[in-house]
């Protein structure tokens, strides 16, 4: 992830700290946050539970500003992003969240309800700052929901709006950028410019936009490098919000 996303990379990134925790391995494929299909149940292994004791050793152990902690996430990485954002107690230490191809799967498709029926923001007159990224031709977390293979993920635009209507946003504003390759949706939401943002990157398949080629198998996922680079963006998206 820290090559892939180079937010610790000094060009972008000289004055925030950076954590990039692991995901538990204990079966195939490979590593699992809570909230991909074949992570194990939260009555087994509660992630939501690792970020808060992370979150309280960061702040035990680094100088670090508790008003401006924020969230980012890649694919699995992005559906745990979601999962603190709707956790009516975490969502309250981060000022900001940011997903890059993130996985939101639908109830019927994960052993317990995460995303749908079980998310509880309980926000109140709060708002939930968010910055989601997405490739239109991601082959992987499908931008329409339907994933080949399944299972099925929440389609983009529906899981992005929920977050509108949640932060009760006015209608969006519609932009293209990137040299027409992106479609931008900014929301107002409770008197808050740009409180929700979202990109659809034409051409894209499953990664993070970046100038560099990342290697294989991150190439032939994304489809290659973008003509821009995501991280500098993100970075200072998030950087305008602090709790």
């Amino acid at each position: 992830m820290e090559k892939i996303s180079e937010l610790s990379n000094p060009e972008f990134n000289n004055n925030t700290i950076v954590a990039y925790p692991s995901g538990m391995n204990i079966q195939p494929p490979g590593v699992q946050w809570l909230g991909d299909p074949l992570a194990p149940n939260s009555t087994e292994i509660d992630d939501r539970v690792f970020v808060a004791e992370l979150l309280d050793h960061l702040g035990a152990t680094l100088c670090v500003d508790s008003k401006r902690v924020y969230a980012a996430g890649l694919s699995n990485g992005g559906g745990l992003t979601g999962l603190l954002m709707c956790d009516a107690q975490l969502n309250r230490r981060f000022a900001a969240f940011a997903t890059v191809a993130g996985a939101f799967y639908l109830d019927a498709s994960l052993a317990e309800p995460l995303f749908g029926a079980g998310c509880h923001p309980a926000l109140g007159r709060r708002i939930v700052p968010y910055l989601n990224l997405h490739g239109a031709a991601d082959a992987v977390v499908s931008y329409n929901g339907t994933n080949t293979p399944p299972p099925a993920s929440i389609p983009v635009p529906e899981w992005v709006g929920s977050w509108a209507e949640r932060n009760e946003c006015d209608a969006p504003s519609v932009s293209e950028a990137e040299g027409a390759t992106v479609e931008e949706r900014r929301w107002t939401c409770r008197g808050k410019w740009d409180a929700v943002v979202s990109r659809r990157i034409d051409g894209f398949g499953h990664g993070w936009p970046s100038k560099k080629d990342q290697g294989e198998p991150f190439e032939t996922l994304r489809g290659g490098p973008t003509g821009w680079d995501a991280t500098p963006l993100l970075l200072e998206w998030l950087g305008k919000w602090t709790l």
